[in-house]
């Protein structure tokens, strides 16, 4: 009881455990030799990390998603249609004439999270189940949509090549994918692997989030010098994330108005966080040649887990403790 306590509380600090990672790594760039030995570790971090994620989901719960369809169709529409237009809409007025910048924005807005956005339903009392099962569909649609979305709005430039970038796209993702499959078929088949698969069960998510710190840490202390040498970048940026946030909170709450509370709360979270840590790692593994778009993705986990806290807070602020405690019970 006191170890799944201890687990427990180590997954609702991990948003603060990532971005604790990001500011160590940020200084610990500035020492030479570290810089130039963490320069290309997030590439095999970030198949290890994929690994970890299609290991850990059943592919059956995809089913669940399509018992409240209109709930996934919403959240779908809102994270594959709306917020890849308005990212685009935001990249070319806020940061217009900024092609790398550009560029980071759409990375970051078009994939929707795929990890803490179920910690920050559960803290809040939103519908877990409901949020898990999209989990395996957002991840799938934004590795196939990303060429897309890259290639419909940025047709004709020089540095985007659609064929290259979806090659890059699937090579990180299919090796984890089909070796996650591997580990399934012996879980299933042979007594042996039990030990590892209940291994998986209970420190999953834990190893998860190891990575994923590691990722971080990586990537900030490879190019972190450049948020130094280039603090212009970010006043832009910060713009553009502080008009997305707002803007998708009040249409998500709209959308969701007739929907129980702890469906609106997963819909809350599922269509506006993000994930900055894979589009921080895909900025630097798809354009090695253009270095502003990774040090621009640095602002995405920065900005985003500050906010979600602040959404959480919000939430609990409109439905109430009295009701928030009643969703927790039914988690």
């Amino acid at each position: 009881m006191h170890e799944e306590e201890t687990l427990d509380r180590l997954d609702r600090l991990q948003p603060i455990i990532i971005l604790a990672f990001a500011v160590i790594g940020l200084f610990a760039g500035r020492i030479e030799w570290i810089s130039e030995h963490t320069e290309g570790l997030e590439d095999p971090f970030l198949m290890i990390l994929l690994f970890l994620i299609f290991l850990d989901i059943d592919w059956k719960d995809v089913l669940g998603a399509f018992k409240d369809y209109k709930f996934t169709l919403k959240v779908l529409t809102m994270n594959f249609l709306w917020t890849p237009i308005f990212a685009f809409i935001l990249s070319k007025t806020v940061l217009s004439g900024q092609h790398a910048l550009q560029l980071a924005l759409i990375l970051m807005l078009v994939m929707p999270c795929t990890d803490w956005y179920l910690i920050f339903t559960g803290m809040a009392g939103g519908n877990l189940a409901l949020s898990s099962a999209l989990l395996p569909i957002q991840l799938v649609l934004q590795l196939l949509l990303l060429p897309v979305y890259l290639g419909m709005f940025f047709h004709g430039g020089a540095q985007i090549n659609v064929l290259e970038i979806l090659i890059e796209v699937f090579s990180v993702a299919f090796i984890p994918f089909v070796l996650s499959m591997i580990f399934k078929f012996f879980f299933k088949r042979y007594p042996a692997f039990e030990k590892m698969e209940n291994f998986m069960d209970d420190r999953g998510e834990l190893l998860e989030s190891a990575v994923m710190s590691l990722i971080v840490f990586t990537v900030f202390a490879s190019e972190g010098q450049g948020i130094f040498e280039n603090p212009y970048l970010y006043p832009r940026m910060l713009l553009a994330m502080a008009i997305y946030y707002p803007v998708n909170f009040i249409l998500v709450m709209a959308f969701s108005r007739k929907m129980p509370v702890e469906n609106r709360i997963s819909f809350l979270f599922a269509a506006t966080a993000r994930n900055t840590p894979l589009s921080l790692s895909l900025g630097a593994l798809i354009f090695p040649n253009e270095p502003l778009v990774a040090l621009a993705c640095l602002i995405g986990p920065l900005t985003e887990l500050p906010v979600l806290v602040i959404e959480r807070a919000v939430i609990l602020k409109l439905f109430g403790k009295h009701k928030h405690h009643e969703l927790e019970n039914e988690v």
